[in-house]
């Protein structure tokens, strides 16, 4: 399991089930590690049941869209991760016309601290300068502590926070 063995490839069409099923460990390994961080977020990263076909719509216009790139990180075969960006047009206020914008980046927990996020990332970053796009974004939970520590390495900086509460 080195860093030598993972590659990345596009997705494609057919590759749409094993997505679905990726971006549900996802969202399952997110909600852990948030709640143990903070429990009162629980409301909020609820699911309601049924949600795959709805992924599915969402990830087969990903891989259609030319302003989106989907990859998938493989170790001989195996699926370890994957990841979306995409190209966002900013409301007219805005001076910035466009942005890069990593919408997911997941690794599965076995395969963490092999540099196959940095790997991802990197392609991403690539792919947003091939179409001239200069500066690059994403959302984070701000109990993801993980998370957030990695993409400060990277050289992402806190730009907007969102706060809640229940009343």
């Amino acid at each position: 399991m080195t860093k030598a063995m993972i590659r990345l490839r596009k997705a494609q069409l057919s590759d749409i089930p094993l997505l679905v099923s990726l971006e549900a460990e996802y969202a399952r390994d997110q909600r852990n590690i948030v709640l143990q961080e903070n429990p009162r977020l629980r409301p909020y990263l609820a699911r309601r049941a049924g949600t795959a076909p709805h992924i599915a719509r969402w990830l087969r216009k990903c891989i259609r869209s030319r302003n989106t790139i989907v990859f998938i990180a493989e170790d001989q075969g195996r699926t370890v991760g994957f990841s979306v960006a995409s190209i966002v047009t900013n409301p007219p206020i805005r001076k910035l016309r466009q942005v890069g914008n990593i919408d997911v980046l997941f690794v599965k927990r076995a395969y963490r601290g092999r540099k196959v996020s940095s790997m991802m990332m990197k392609a991403s970053l690539e792919w947003f300068r091939k179409r001239k796009i200069r500066h690059v974004g994403l959302e984070v939970m701000a109990a993801n502590r993980p998370a957030s520590s990695i993409y400060r390495k990277w050289g992402l900086y806190d730009f907007f926070v969102v706060m809640r509460m229940e009343i």
